[in-house]
């Protein structure tokens, strides 16, 4: 009896030896093979999520502009009259402006209490400074004053004039006569006005400086959830990460499948495929942020008429 189990292990490992190959092909067709099937199929649908991302992220489009301004508009170089009917005021500057957009079919501007700030700020920085341009000696324009009066704004513009006014109306019928100014006083896009009236010496004479701040506020138009903008960039970090570990992972597993089989390669191939699964759900929830970003901007800038 045990010769004849001595002969019938003999035969089996004989066999084994003879076709070892066939048994060895067989062994890698039913395990390691299918599971790298496995992280060739997560490895493309990674591939296409990290596209479709990439063509969605960093639309960078401008949020805000502003007009350039006409130049400085001087009456005459003569000293001004004595008002004695308070007629010129910076109300009365508003009112006639108003008319002027009624008359154009346009609607008429609000009064805007941080325009008016930066407006008078203008003016009295310009009789202080003696000099009678829309950029001051220090490079500053309308768009740094009105920052500087926390204006938040979509568009801005300014007006000035230099004379010997008596009222509202002969600075604004000054103004319309010069196309420039004209076209900041019939601009559709402003929404709010600020005046600055002062009566000073300029260059030796006794005159009336006056500013039209125009704007348009940034609330006019849907707002933009610059918090979204933070949680995708933060996304965009997660999700780079993540690919980093991808990669380092599917090095090891290629390493590994050329030396070795069994369970260590199967849990690393487990380990990546919950990765990409992670990678490809992160890939989704940053591409609908960024699709809702990007409609936020489309939106504030159809509405803000920036191309």
């Amino acid at each position: 009896m045990r010769i004849i189990k001595l002969v019938f292990t003999l035969l089996v490992l004989y066999g084994i030896y003879i076709y070892s190959d066939q048994i060895l092909n067989f062994i890698k067709k039913y395990s390691p093979t299918a599971l790298n099937n496995g992280i060739s199929y997560v490895k493309d649908s990674i591939t296409k999520a990290q596209i479709g991302l990439e063509d969605s992220i960093g639309k960078n489009v401008s949020q805000m502009d502003f007009l350039s301004n006409p130049g400085a508009l001087v009456v005459d170089s003569g000293s001004i009259k004595n008002n004695t009917k308070g007629e010129l005021t910076s109300f009365s500057i508003i009112e006639s402006t108003n008319n002027a957009r009624i008359e154009n079919g346009l609607e008429p501007l609000t009064e805007n209490t941080l325009l008016n700030s930066s407006a008078l700020i203008k003016t009295n920085d310009m009789l202080a400074k003696q000099y009678f341009e829309h950029e001051s000696p220090e490079g500053r324009g309308v768009s740094d004053l009105a920052s500087d009066v926390n204006y938040e704004y979509i568009l801005v513009g300014e007006n000035l004039a230099m004379g010997p006014f008596t009222t509202g109306q002969d600075i604004v019928d000054a103004w319309m006569k010069s196309p420039g100014h004209r076209a900041n006083i019939l601009q559709n896009n402003y929404k709010e006005i600020g005046i600055g009236l002062v009566k000073g010496k300029y260059e030796g004479k006794d005159v009336w400086m006056s500013v039209q701040h125009f704007g348009n506020p940034r609330s006019s138009c849907p707002p933009i959830d610059e918090k979204l903008k933070t949680q995708i960039d933060s996304f965009k970090k997660d999700i780079s990460d993540l690919d980093s570990n991808l990669k380092l992972l599917q090095s090891t597993i290629s390493n590994a499948s050329t030396n070795s089989s069994g369970p260590s390669i199967a849990g690393l191939i487990t380990t990546y495929n919950q990765k990409a699964a992670e990678y490809n759900a992160l890939s989704k929830t940053i591409k609908q942020a960024v699709d809702t970003y990007n409609n936020q901007i489309r939106l504030f800038n159809n509405c803000a008429g920036v191309k």
